[in-house]
């Protein structure tokens, strides 16, 4: 879906899930980062998750941060939610080489599904792709990718239960501050 986009890209945009809504502090501080591609990752998501989910782990995924703020995995099935250093809450920004990057990397994974095979690391066709994997392989094929890290304040619907604790977090005032 990014890539019916492609020719809007320009030197630099952001991409954001349309399921997500979060303060305006966040965006600022994607936006005051300056590297290739920030990925904003909440560090304090398992109270969040476990609000969410009975079972957190059936819905979380990696994401490991090297010690220079590098995203080493993200999006890979995981079984100890102790491993997940943080979580991706779908707000990526691309600048300059970053873009290109991207580019690269989606050219990749059609280049492999021309030939017949799984993008990436063959859990998807191309045409299924999910975000995480497309920046997983950006990943593996050493873009770097810059975690943007941030404590809460942003929620995600993608069920009728995550509307209810929406409502509960943000009450009656839409512009009350989130967690």
């Amino acid at each position: 879906t990014l890539f019916c986009a492609e020719n809007l890209f320009g030197d630099e945009f952001v991409m954001s899930y349309a399921d997500i809504i979060y303060k305006p502090d966040i965006l600022s501080a994607l936006l005051t980062h300056r590297s290739p591609v920030g990925v904003v990752v909440d560090r304090s998501w398992r109270p969040y998750w476990e609000t969410r989910f009975e079972d957190p782990i059936e819905d979380a995924e990696s994401l490991r941060i090297d010690p220079y703020g590098l995203l080493t995995s993200i999006g890979q099935r995981e079984t100890e939610i102790d491993r997940i250093e943080a979580q991706y809450i779908g707000l990526v920004a691309f600048r300059g080489g970053g873009v290109e990057a991207l580019k690269e990397s989606y050219a990749f994974a059609r280049d492999q599904d021309a030939r017949g095979e799984a993008p990436f690391r063959g859990v998807r066709p191309l045409a299924g792709l999910y975000m995480t994997d497309l920046l997983q392989g950006m990943i593996d094929l050493r873009h770097p990718l810059t975690a943007v890290p941030i404590e809460g304040g942003w929620i995600e619907i993608d069920s009728i239960q995550d509307l209810r604790i929406a409502e509960q977090l943000i009450g009656e005032d839409p512009m009350q501050p989130l967690r």
